[in-house]
């Protein structure tokens, strides 16, 4: 698991449908992700 989080370094935010995925976010794991979840409008 160590070595796949080296090589992609990305958290992928998604709700499992009956018939289809809704993915929300894809962020860099370097991001402060707390304070992206506290904040509704912070996108960038």
């Amino acid at each position: 698991m160590e070595a796949f989080a080296l090589r992609y370094p990305y958290l992928v935010f998604y709700v499992e449908r009956a018939d289809h995925i809704d993915v929300w976010r894809v962020l860099h794991g370097e991001r402060d992700i707390p304070a992206w979840m506290q904040a509704p409008d912070a996108f960038a």
